[in-house]
């Protein structure tokens, strides 16, 4: 019995490991061969494959995890941490973005406070981790009313721990109002200038019928006026007929002619019309093209150490652990400000990147 409780304790730091690496060839081995693994609990904080994978930003390893339908996604270790507090322990903003695409994380869970009277929110606003309160409230649930223990709220928990980022941050979705994308707006208004063209294409349509059957009823007018002068003529002088005939038949052409090219010029300013029309569509829509690309350009990484973004061309160097640092922090700090390893040199592909993602080569 203790040989096998000793094999099952080594295959649970195995796996967890494996989910602290990200070795995704023995997690998948450990998922594939039992299905129970999935939530098996490490001995010494009680924390599950989840929050091990959460505490060392392994993205793909969580959503592997959450790829489950047997995952205890509400499950706490010995504290009372959820896997959003591991999150936010850790400082890792993303792995809250991939919970917060899961439809399981609810309103509960987002609010589950610890055995310290502590939520997750609470945890990332102590700590001044300004990336996880703003990936915080991207999901719809989160009380910002929350208080710990003390009775204090999120602004009191910034201010007395000097958190200023994080005052400014609340302060600021306290008081200020959500911009609306202009790209919504400006959709709106292309789809109403089309749908305005298309209105104006029918009602050319249908004044050319209404054209079409008055000229077919002069037509059908005019050949019984025709018939009836025909028939009182006939009985007075066939001569006078005959010139009154000829006379009324020109004028019929000539009418017939005026009539096809009144309708040649209105189709004409119909196609210039709606040539101008196109035309200017395209251009307007061509315009909001390389507007949208401006605005869905990515954001760059931030500095861990000055919070300052480290678009192209800042010199952006990383520890063994591949944590980033701005050259400006990297003279001030010799070791990494997250694992505390050496900063070791330039992040040469995380720059390249960069340069093709703003267009900077």
């Amino acid at each position: 019995f203790y040989k096998r409780l000793k094999m099952f304790d080594n295959a649970i730091r195995k796996f967890h490991y494996a989910c602290q690496t990200g070795n995704v060839s023995v997690l998948k081995f450990f998922l594939a061969k039992d299905v129970k693994n999935v939530n098996l609990r490490f001995a010494e904080h009680g924390e599950t494959p989840l929050m091990t994978a959460a505490s060392d930003n392994q993205l793909y390893v969580m959503r592997l995890l959450l790829a489950r339908d047997d995952l205890d996604i509400a499950a706490t270790d010995n504290d009372g941490d959820s896997c959003l507090h591991w999150a936010c322990h850790y400082g890792n903003a993303s792995c809250i973005a991939v919970l917060g695409q899961d439809m399981r994380i609810t309103s509960r869970i987002m609010n589950m406070k610890n055995c310290s009277g502590q939520t997750a929110l609470l945890i990332a606003v102590q700590n001044g981790l300004l990336p996880c309160v703003e990936e915080l409230a991207k999901l719809e649930g989160v009380d910002w009313n929350t208080k710990n223990k003390k009775g204090e709220g999120l602004e009191d928990i910034a201010r007395s721990n000097n958190k200023v980022n994080i005052l400014k941050y609340l302060e600021k979705r306290k008081f200020g109002t959500p911009v609306v994308a202009p790209v919504i707006t400006r959709a709106k208004k292309f789809k109403e200038a089309a749908k305005n063209i298309q209105v104006l294409d029918d009602n050319l349509e249908v004044k050319n019928k209404v054209l079409v059957r008055q000229q077919t009823r002069e037509i059908e007018e005019l050949d019984e006026k025709l018939e009836s002068i025909k028939i009182v003529f006939d009985q007075k002088q066939t001569n006078e007929l005959e010139k009154l005939t000829k006379k009324l038949k020109e004028e019929r052409v000539e009418f017939m002619k005026n009539l096809g090219q009144q309708k040649n010029a209105l189709n004409e300013i119909h196609k210039i019309e709606s040539s101008k029309l196109k035309d200017s569509y395209i251009l307007e829509m061509k315009d909001m093209e390389d507007k949208i690309i401006t605005i869905v350009t990515p954001p760059a990484p931030e500095c861990p150490v000055c919070l300052e973004s480290m678009p192209p061309p800042t010199k952006i160097f990383t520890c063994p652990n591949g944590h980033l640092e701005c050259g400006t922090c990297k003279e001030k700090v010799a070791k990494c400000s997250i694992c505390m390893e050496p900063v070791m040199g330039r992040a040469t592909a995380m720059e390249q990147m960069l340069r093709t993602i703003f267009n900077k080569e």
